[in-house]
């Protein structure tokens, strides 16, 4: 099984049955405490010793220069022990118009070589999509595998040898 597969597999699970279908309406929503994922994220962090506090450092500078990346973000909150808070957003496209959703992350190191991406509280921006994410073929056919696109540009990152150029990212900050 593919890892992306394996990831959208998992994040399923967490809402499976959790939908709601409004009668005479005929389309499938998803009530908002239902709106969650979780990705386990695993890697192999090249050229240093990998340690729980060098992994948040990385995912932090990641989140500090992976905006110019595209549309979807990941903002630093807090840092407490081995756990992150970050404040995200993805933009979806429907119907030629934008929805752009907010979501908050919780990332815990599990240890060195693995990360705990958990996406809650998730939100439509103000726009004229907003209240589309409500809809399960949204959220789970878009909104989610944004969240997942920008959980793969996370593990590559995380991945990627700390003098390439796609990690940008000093061994100095290490220290």
């Amino acid at each position: 099984m593919k890892r992306r597969s394996f990831i959208k597999l998992l994040a399923g699970l967490s809402a499976a049955g959790t939908a709601l279908t409004l009668s005479g309406c005929g389309e499938t929503l998803i009530r908002p405490d239902d709106k969650q994922m979780l990705a386990m994220l695993q890697f192999e962090m090249p050229d240093y010793e990998p340690t729980n506090e060098n992994v948040l450092k990385k995912v932090r500078q990641w989140m500090a220069t992976q905006g110019v990346q595209g549309e979807n973000t990941l903002k630093f909150v807090a840092m407490e022990n081995d756990n992150l808070q970050a404040k995200g957003v993805v933009t979806v496209h429907i119907k030629n118009k934008e929805l752009k959703v907010s979501f908050n992350a919780d990332i815990t190191v599990v240890n060195a070589n693995l990360i705990r991406f958990s996406a809650t509280h998730f939100k439509d921006m103000p726009g004229p999509l907003a209240g589309e994410s409500d809809s399960t073929q949204v959220f789970f056919n878009q909104v989610k595998d944004q969240v997942l696109t920008l959980c793969d540009r996370l593990e590559n990152y995380l991945g990627a040898d700390v003098g390439s150029s796609i990690a940008n990212f000093q061994q100095q900050d290490l220290i």
